[in-house]
């Protein structure tokens, strides 16, 4: 049986960014509140954007959530939701401990069902009042595209830049390497997008390592595996 909801509360997960839209999509909501910090509002623009792209209609909120403030701000949130009758899903899957602590507490208060999403085994795991959305799922399947979008980026199909053959065993590892690290493939490319002013695809570009200014082992390591 497909299951519906009306609004889903995600708390923001800025490190595996498809945390933050399977139940949204999964489960058709009509509105999403994300919780996050103001450390995470760059990451934030991307998925909003997915989001809109695969569901118009929907309505997306943002609420900013500090860690000193989490507990009055989650309390305040979920209360209102409570009061409003809206049919509530709170997924917590990823994002700041102190905040899915303090929304899973208020779960508890306010009868809401909190899960946690398993995307890659297609799982749904109850926390508190979950047991009803427990179980296995088809999640939405991302496209080449849809990863961009969701990283705030777009693909542009008229680049022209079709690698050799030669270096498709090249191109096929670092591209299971990067799905498989995101984290660290993130951090890569943002280091090389403003060491590069923004110029990846110049030809001829250059990136001059000096490991004198203490260069992260993340970075090193993957330049080393190209």
């Amino acid at each position: 049986m497909e299951r519906r909801i009306h609004t889903v509360v995600e708390i923001f997960d800025s490190v595996i960014l498809q945390n933050n839209i399977m139940a949204t999509l999964a489960f058709h909501a009509k509105h999403t509140i994300f919780l996050f910090e103001s450390r995470q509002e760059e990451s934030l623009e991307g998925v909003c954007a997915l989001l809109k792209a695969k569901q118009p209609e929907l309505h997306i909120d943002k609420a900013l959530v500090e860690s000193r403030e989490a507990k009055r701000v989650i309390q305040e949130l979920l209360g209102r939701l409570h009061d409003s009758g809206e049919k509530v899903l709170v997924e917590i899957n990823g994002g700041n401990p102190i905040i899915t602590n303090y929304a899973r507490d208020c779960c508890r208060k306010f009868d809401f069902p909190c899960v946690a999403i398993d995307a890659v085994c297609g799982e749904v795991v109850g926390i508190e009042n979950g047991a009803e959305w427990e179980g296995s799922y088809e999640f939405p399947m991302l496209t080449f595209n849809d990863i961009l979008l969701l990283q705030g980026r777009t693909y542009n199909r008229h680049m022209h830049m079709l690698a050799e053959e030669e270096y498709y065993d090249r191109i096929l590892y670092m591209s299971e390497y990067a799905f498989s690290h995101q984290s660290d493939f993130k951090f890569f490319y943002d280091f090389v997008h403003r060491k590069s002013d923004g110029q990846l695809s110049e030809p001829g570009l250059k990136i001059v390592l000096n490991k004198a200014k203490d260069i992260s082992d993340r970075i090193i390591k993957i330049f080393e595996k190209n």
